[in-house]
């Protein structure tokens, strides 16, 4: 993302339609426009903006269109549309719909179908700003508990494909418009979809009782036609280990770790403001247990509490890890320890917030796979500033499935409610 600045007096004198327009850009060299339509001579306020690299975008500012990146299909707008719609102040800022206008500017966006953008000004237009957000398109909403399940879909940046996302919506959402709701992002284990947990989780009920949203992305990019993503269920498609694979083959799609972090979190936030991604908690199962666990080592801070349903502990000494591990880093171990949780709580710096943690006895990647690993993350958790906040529980006769999951939803709801700082709904 590249920030600009237009400048102060950029726009002194009028240019005829079509004419190229340069501004002076002390960061990134200069900004290339055509100008539409004749303005007033007028000197204006410094205009700040970010780009979308290779995506399309315009601004009509003081009667000029500027274009951004490739865009080809300027159009004379009027220059003093219908007034804005506003959406959220924020420090003396308004963000304003980039459908609706101001007077005397109006802001547009030539962009693929899943880029958006807002604009922010103050109101003598000082320091404004040009905000491009993600954009989601709503596959479907269903209703359940007295909320919703919204399946969304949208083009990423980081892993080059389409990528899927449901978001839950607590009946709180719909009943106090006027409130923010915390957050908790539900990670997936292999082979699974937004619509796993989503359909057997049975998080709805909890995220009512208490009064959180819950979000669900997917477990890796799909259809990024690589050789071999499609052959195995533990490496691939379904299996992006939520990291950042440095590997070559896989290096350009299999962004998980950015694409959650950088890209789907803070487009969430843009576009479902009443959503507050600044009290967020974090949990998930398996491949999304470690993965939970690794965001919220990485990320101190970040997260208000960490849960994990048999997550795999410790990956850089079980077989999946090995795979995943090996294929998207490469053979250089101290990479391995860059994401793995039985390491990174050695470092950790952050909150000293207890860790839930429920694995079943009768999980054969437990017993009998040795993939989970859970007592070495506690026994790592002895020299660190965890020290006795690893709350793990082994279950008698609980397998690695959704039945057991859904067993202990309950008690991972209450636990993270508290961080929330949420209480029951009466």
């Amino acid at each position: 993302m590249h920030c600009w600045n237009a400048g102060r007096n950029a726009h002194r004198k009028p240019h005829p339609p079509g004419a190229r327009v340069d501004i002076a850009d002390g960061r990134n060299g200069v900004l290339r426009g055509r100008a539409c339509n004749h303005g007033p001579q007028t000197k204006g306020p410094d205009l700040l903006g970010t780009e979308i690299p290779g995506h399309r975008s315009s601004l009509l500012w003081h009667g000029y269109q500027l274009s951004v990146g490739n865009s080809d299909s300027l159009q004379q707008t009027a220059k003093t549309p219908p007034g804005p719609r506003r959406i959220a102040r924020h420090n003396g800022c308004e963000l304003l719909d980039f459908n609706r206008s101001g007077p005397g500017w109006h802001g547009r966006a030539n962009t693929s179908p899943n880029v958006g953008y807002l604009i922010c000004f103050t109101s003598n237009f000082v320091n404004s700003i040009f905000i491009p957000i993600m954009s989601f398109v709503t596959q479907a909403e269903i209703r359940s508990f007295g909320g919703k399940l919204v399946k969304l879909q949208h083009d990423s940046k980081e892993t080059q494909t389409k990528m899927d996302v449901n978001l839950y919506l607590p009946e709180q959402y719909y009943e106090q418009p006027d409130s923010k709701l915390p957050v908790l992002v539900y990670l997936s284990g292999l082979t699974c979809t937004p619509n796993n947990c989503s359909e057997k989780g049975f998080w709805q009920p909890y995220a009512n009782k208490y009064g959180f949203a819950v979000v669900y992305p997917d477990t890796s990019p799909r259809g990024a036609s690589i050789e071999g993503e499609d052959e195995s269920y533990d490496f691939g498609s379904g299996a992006g280990f939520y990291l950042d694979a440095t590997e070559e083959k896989w290096s350009k799609n299999y962004r998980m770790y950015s694409y959650i972090l950088k890209e789907l979190l803070p487009g969430l936030a843009s576009s479902y403001t009443r959503l507050d991604f600044d009290n967020m908690s974090i949990t998930g199962h398996s491949m999304g247990g470690y993965g939970a666990l690794m965001f919220y080592f990485r990320n101190p801070g970040k997260f208000k509490s960490v849960s994990a349903f048999a997550p795999i502990s410790n990956p850089s000494n079980c077989a999946w890890g090995h795979k995943c591990f090996g294929g998207y880093l490469g053979a250089d171990k101290s990479k391995w320890a860059e994401y793995d949780p039985s390491e990174l709580i050695k470092k950790y710096d952050g909150p000293d917030t207890p860790i839930l943690i429920h694995t079943g006895t009768a999980d054969p990647f437990y017993f009998r796979d040795h993939q989970l690993l859970p007592e070495n993350l506690v026994k790592a958790s002895e020299d660190s500033k965890l020290k006795g906040k690893i709350d793990l529980h082994l279950e008698e006769g609980y397998d690695h499935s959704y039945y057991f999951i859904s067993s202990f939803t309950k008690d991972h709801a209450a636990h993270h409610a508290k961080y929330l700082g949420l209480s029951p709904k009466l």
